[in-house]
This record gives C-alpha cells, structure tokens and sequence, in this order.
C-alpha cells in the first residue's frame, strides 16, 4: 500500500487497505479475521491518513516491535519512505530477520515540547501496523541504500546490494494520534 492507494478512514481513525471489508468493529481479509487495535479512549485526538505519512516523512527514526515465540523486541531504527513505502536496512544476521514473515509495529514520536504552564508534554504519534518483508527487487534495494547514503560521505558500491538486507512494512492499517495543549 502507499500513500495514493484508495484507502477507508474509520471514525476510531483506523486506516486499512482498500480490499478490506469492515464487519462489526473487525477488519476482514479474504478468509482472516482480526481486531485491530483498541479504539482510543480520546478519539478527537487522532489524526487523519495524510498526517500520518507527514510525520512519517518528517521523522527519521522510530522504534520496529517484532513478536516472534518469545518477547516481544522493540529496536530503534532508522527508516526512509520511497514512493509510499517505508524501508529499513539491516545486516544478514540479526533478531530483526525474526521478524520476517510475522506481523510488526512501527512507532513513531515526535516531540513538540512541554507546556510549563498545565505541566504536560506534547506530541505526536504515528502507528504502523503490517507484516515485516524482505526486498528481494535489486533495483528496489539500489533505490533504497542510494536514498539511506544521501548526505554521509558512504559512496554506494554495488556490493552493498549482498551485504545489506532491505527490510519493508506490507502496511495493514496506520493510526496516528497527537497531544497538544
């Protein structure tokens, strides 16, 4: 999914894929039923779709949650979007690589500072949910590492394509959320 896919905007702010059918508060894939996460206790605090992908865009770093048989693992990481896609890189070897195939969580926060005055901290929130993939598409994974090492004095090397592992969301639904007073 990208951010031009026709896309439904529920009123608890939960956004899915556009082949999905909504019943009774559960979103249906084909012939798999699940519940999305919880309706937020402050629903006026969400934010729409295309909020979303502006934090997702603006920010560079969030927290990757991958629940494989035991803990569940949350790494900081470092992300780029391409063409509405959100990408990582990672080495061949890892626990990230656990988490290939099982559905993940990318967490997004951005600071907008403490208001002194009511004694709370702002900020914004965006949550993806999706199942965690490897990038196999060599032009995809020169695409990707080019846009990583723009701005670091990396040069790319063609090498990089066999000793760098380009890891994507398939993106299920993203939820944002912000607090501001």
């Amino acid at each position: 999914m990208n951010q031009n896919d026709i896309i439904y905007e529920f009123e608890e702010g939960i956004v899915v894929k556009d082949e999905c059918e909504c019943k009774k508060g559960c979103i249906r894939y084909s012939d798999c039923t699940f519940l999305p996460v919880e309706k937020i206790r402050h629903p006026e605090k969400l934010i729409s779709y295309q909020r979303c992908w502006e934090v997702i865009n603006e920010l560079r770093y969030g927290t990757l949650c991958i629940n494989t048989d035991t803990y569940p693992h949350a790494v900081g990481m470092n992300h780029i979007v391409l063409d509405g896609h959100i990408y990582f890189h990672c080495a061949q070897k890892g626990y990230k690589l656990k988490g290939l195939d099982h559905k993940v969580n990318y967490n997004l926060i951005q600071d907008l500072g403490i208001n002194t005055e009511i004694g709370t901290h702002n900020h914004r929130s965006v949550s993806v949910y999706g199942i965690l993939k490897e990038v196999k598409d060599l032009s995809i994974k020169k695409d990707v590492l080019l846009k990583l090492i723009e701005g670091t004095k990396h040069p790319y090397h063609d090498r990089m394509l066999q000793t760098t592992k380009i890891l994507e969301i398939e993106i299920d639904f993203i939820q944002g959320k912000e607090h501001i007073y």
